[in-house]
């Protein structure tokens, strides 16, 4: 934990840096705090995740293979889709690229990345790329699933980002991201859903 004063000195250093884009207060932000719980990111709204996915679903991880690409390490996901939610048309099954991993004993890891665990459920909002299908906003785009007898529960998503959103007085502020707590995972798609009728 920080100290009040060295709070208020971190306050004092972002006020300066207020004029700078967004992106780059992140960056100083993470350079500059010891404490931070993992990489520094503009919070994403739930509408911002709609907005940037071409497609939406909720998946159950199947198989990973990591691999370079170039001199980075990327790995590749299959999931099987459990239920399509927007734009994937009949696909049942989608592949997607995740930065870092492991090839013979070489790891490479990358804060904020996304990672599935065989059998782990989740819903997903991915973007197709050049390279392939990735996450909208790293982690931010996975919202881990729990069953949880009968029920299955949504968590928030954003593991292993600390999320910023600027404030109505130009401050930048903690923010919970897309949702603040776990949620009926029926609910939250009926959310998704209404968001995507047209208006």
């Amino acid at each position: 934990m920080t100290s009040r004063a060295e709070s208020a000195q971190f306050e004092r250093v972002i006020q300066r840096l207020l004029g700078l884009s967004f992106a780059s207060v992140l960056l100083l932000l993470f350079a500059f705090s010891e404490q931070a719980e993992g990489a520094a990111s503009e919070a994403l709204t739930l509408e911002e995740l709609i907005d940037r996915a071409d497609c939406i679903a909720h998946v159950r991880a199947d198989a990973a293979r990591s691999r370079y690409d170039g001199r980075r390490i990327v790995t590749e996901v299959d999931l099987s889709v459990e239920r399509p939610i927007a734009d994937i048309s009949s696909r049942r099954k989608l592949r997607l690229l995740v930065p870092g991993g492991v090839v013979d004993g070489i790891g490479m890891r990358v804060e904020g990345a996304p990672r599935f665990r065989s059998g782990e459920e989740a819903v997903v909002f991915a973007t197709e790329t050049e390279r392939g299908l990735r996450t909208v906003g790293m982690s931010q785009g996975v919202f881990p699933v729990e069953a949880r007898g009968e029920a299955r529960l949504v968590h928030p998503s954003g593991r292993g980002l600390a999320l910023y959103r600027r404030g109505p007085n130009g401050r930048l502020m903690r923010s919970a991201g897309a949702i603040e707590a776990p949620m009926p995972l029926e609910a939250f798609i009926a959310r998704i859903e209404k968001s995507l009728e047209p208006r």
